[in-house]
């Protein structure tokens, strides 16, 4: 009886080692932990063996925010300047897609439509129903 469980003891044992040996190489996901790596060793002119210094930690600093502005949906958009929008114009050629563009920012954008019709006669971005 005695020899009977010994050897149950002995093969449980046998048994259960190596998946206890297995599970504490591993990490907590399964996956086996990578071995330690060491600096190389590097020698010294005294027969003496250093290691290199451990490198400095390189800290993150994000830069700094931008100022937020508040917008408000309920405002109405301020008005262009009319120089800003001619100064749009010049930087791009007065084309008829800068002139439209014009025509929905200015206060008053009748004249952009009138000279993107009379320039741009072919153009099918100028609405056609302001044509006369």
């Amino acid at each position: 009886m005695k020899a009977r469980i010994l050897l149950a003891l002995v093969i449980g044992t046998a048994l259960l080692a190596p998946v206890v040996w297995w599970r504490s190489r591993t990490t907590g996901t399964g996956t086996p932990r990578p071995p330690p790596v060491e600096a190389p060793a590097i020698k010294s002119g005294g027969g003496g063996v250093r290691r290199p210094p451990a490198p400095a930690s390189i800290a993150f600093t994000p830069p700094p925010a931008a100022p937020r502005r508040e917008i408000n949906l309920n405002d109405e958009p301020r008005p262009v300047p009319p120089e800003a929008i001619e100064r749009y114009l010049e930087r791009n050629s007065r084309n008829a897609a800068s002139l439209l563009a014009a025509m929905v920012v200015a206060e008053e954008g009748g004249p952009y439509l009138r000279e993107a019709e009379q320039r741009f006669p072919d153009d099918p971005r100028v609405p056609r129903t302001a044509r006369p």
